[in-house]
């Protein structure tokens, strides 16, 4: 994508389609609220190397399958404390004080209300 194409802003008036829960808002498919579009920055900053680019899973697992059936106690205990090949996060600040942002972003893959894109925030 070029810059030009990164600034594109939504315009409201225009149709769309918008999926909105309590975790997390997606509209047209890749813009997220700030909340969910900030587990995205964190997720590419500190999960992606092993996870994938958009958790769609590597050498470590695919998120956006395991958030369908993984609870919100499970998946906070398995970033905290780690499992099988993924080391424990509990004394990592950007992924701990982003839990909520992490699991929205991750939920919203799982529900489908994004795809593999590069999502953009709300404006």
């Amino acid at each position: 994508a070029t810059a030009a194409q990164d600034e594109t802003k939504h315009d409201p008036s225009e149709a769309s389609s918008v999926v909105e829960t309590s975790l997390y808002t997606v509209v047209d498919g890749q813009l997220l609220d700030s909340d969910t579009y900030r587990g995205f920055i964190v997720h590419r900053n500190m999960c992606a190397r092993c996870h994938g680019s958009f958790g769609q899973g590597m050498i470590g697992a695919n998120l956006a399958e395991s958030l369908v059936n993984l609870s919100r106690e499970d998946f906070e205990s398995i970033v905290a404390n780690g499992r099988n090949a993924m080391p424990p996060h509990s004394g990592n600040t950007q992924v701990m004080e982003a839990l909520d942002n992490l699991y929205a972003y991750y939920k919203a893959r799982a529900d489908g209300a994004i795809g593999e894109v590069r999502p953009r925030v709300i404006e």
